[in-house]
Parts: C-alpha cells; structure tokens; sequence
C-alpha cells in the first residue's frame, strides 16, 4: 500500500520476522508513499509488472497466519468455481508442477527478484515445466479437487523461500 518492502518495515519497527506482520498492527512506514488500493471485488487481469494482480477473481477463505487444521496458513486461499481460469500473479518461470503433500497440485513460479508465487488445488494445468509466463497468463483451472472440504486456491507468496503475507503485495 505504502510501496515499502515489508522487510524494511519490519526492520524499522524491531520486527525480527516480518511474517507476523497482521492486520491492524500499529507501525511506522519508512518513506512509505501512499498507493491506492484495489479490492479482490474489482479484480482485473493484467497491469503492471511489478504490481502483483489477484490470480483469481474469490472471497478470501482463510487469510495469512490463520490457523486451519492445526497449522499456521502461509498464503491466503481464495474461494473458487468450476473452470475458473487461474492465472500467473506477475510474470515468471515455471519452476515446479505437480503434487506436493499437503499442497495437492502446485505450480510454483520464480519471478528473479527473490520472490516466488505459489498456486495450489487446481483441477487442470495449462503450462508445464520451464515455461515463461506473462502476467494475468492462465496457468490452470479451477475445480473439484478430490480430497478438499471446499473449492479455493490456495496461493503464496515467498521472498527468499519464506512465506510472506500475499495482501501486503496484491494490487
């Protein structure tokens, strides 16, 4: 929101781990400078590559942190329907696709800039391993997924291969 890496704001603020950064925490932003925000409701494919976009239009399920089956949540999952397009969050290379335990079919991609976007619970994918992908490029689709209570994406994104809270990137 204030175009200030989280880990600076951690930093500034004697955070030792920007990843507990929640929601209504009070904190001084080190030459932040506003943005405007756009909500999930006004989702929209493409922008900037810089800015990452929402990787499908949903309400946000479980947020960052959250305690679900008796684990933390590192990224935010966002309900999903039927053949509902996923798409890549910013541009990037697919660096894995397929299943990991607990994850079920992931697609993670690298961005080259230390950050990495994580698509979980996807009925079908649409690229493979190694592709270069643009920005708002449809990765997969949504659908039932075998073995879940409820339709969502699950989605991260990892700075250095840890997890940081997906809403302090999201355009």
């Amino acid at each position: 929101m204030y175009q200030t890496d989280p880990e600076e704001i951690a930093r500034f603020n004697k955070i030792q781990d920007s990843t507990i950064i929640s929601a209504g925490q009070r904190l001084v932003i080190p030459g932040g400078q506003r943005k405007k925000i756009t909500p999930a409701s006004n989702f929209t494919a493409g922008g900037g590559t810089e800015d990452f976009i929402w990787p499908i239009k949903g309400h946000i399920t479980a947020y960052f942190r959250q305690k679900t089956r008796g684990a933390n949540n590192k990224g935010i999952d966002i309900s999903t329907r039927d053949t509902q397009n996923i798409m890549a969050s910013r541009d990037g290379r697919v660096v894995f696709i397929g299943k990991l335990t607990g994850y079920g079919q992931t697609i993670i991609l690298d961005h080259k800039d230390g950050l990495r976007t994580v698509y979980c619970g996807y009925a079908t994918s649409s690229v493979k391993l190694g592709d270069e992908v643009k920005q708002g490029t449809v990765l997969a689709k949504a659908g039932n997924v075998s073995g879940k209570d409820t339709d969502s994406l699950h989605f991260e994104i990892r700075r250095k291969h840890r997890p940081q809270n997906p809403l302090f990137y999201l355009d």
